[in-house]
């Protein structure tokens, strides 16, 4: 798992060596809280904790209907 900054208060959030389509998950940090926008299937342990660091996860926006695979609390 790879957080990686893709410009201020944006991160990408992909799995590397990439798998299936590469997909990615973005990370948009506001003063208001944190929004993950698109999900990947799975987010270890290192990188909730880095997510948890920088404030959390206020809300999810998931943009494809695709993408709905296995959404969870």
């Amino acid at each position: 798992m790879v957080l990686r900054e893709e410009e201020p208060d944006l991160l990408g959030i992909g799995v590397e060596p990439a798998i299936a389509i590469g997909q990615r998950a973005l990370l948009v940090r506001t003063p208001h809280g944190n929004v993950l926008w698109d999900c990947i299937s799975m987010l270890d342990d290192t990188a909730r904790h880095q997510i948890t660091e920088l404030g959390g996860v206020t809300a999810i926006c998931m943009s494809r209907v695709g993408r709905r695979g296995a959404p969870a609390r």
